[in-house]
């Protein structure tokens, strides 16, 4: 019989089988669109997150070397006389 006609099964317990077969297949990416993602990782995602691991390891560089020379301006002021800011001002003092 060659009028184009399915084969027809009749049992709908087999029907709903192969039909979800079917969808699941179809529902897969095909190798194409497999590629295309493969490449746009490749392309767009591997750069910027190479990127972001550059500019995150500079800026914790940054934030060392400033802690580093904060930490030695607060040593080298613990090694210099003390000055209040004060410079040609008569202080008065009271007696208490």
């Amino acid at each position: 019989m060659t009028d184009g006609s399915r084969i027809s099964v009749f049992s709908s317990t087999a029907t709903d089988a192969a039909g979800s077969t079917v969808r699941m297949i179809r529902a897969q990416p095909n190798w194409l669109i497999k590629l295309l993602a493969l490449l746009f990782v490749i392309v767009v995602v591997l750069p910027l997150a190479l990127l972001m691991i550059v500019v995150v390891l500079i800026a914790a560089l940054v934030i060392a070397v400033l802690a580093g020379i904060r930490a030695l301006m607060g040593r080298l002021r613990g090694l210099l006389p003390r000055d209040d800011g004060r410079s040609n001002v008569r202080v008065m003092r009271r007696p208490d």
